[in-house]
């Protein structure tokens, strides 16, 4: 909601498991494999906490860098 003009817009926003955590437990993989769903969600994770911060005027909105080692 705009303050000044009153006006007021609705988004959507869509997620996705982009790690697909079901289809790979029942996979064999194995290794490095492995481990980019992990990160994904250590990404979506970051993200989902930023949302809640900025959502709630948080004084803190917290910002955290995953490297891919």
């Amino acid at each position: 909601m705009n303050l000044v003009t009153s006006e007021g817009t609705q988004n959507k926003l869509w997620l996705d498991d982009l790690a697909d955590n079901e289809r790979l437990a029942k996979s064999d993989a194995q290794g490095e494999i492995l481990k980019e769903p992990e990160r994904i969600n250590r990404s979506l994770s970051a993200l989902g906490e930023v949302i809640f911060a900025l959502s709630y005027k948080s004084s803190h909105v917290p910002y955290m860098f995953y490297c891919n080692n």
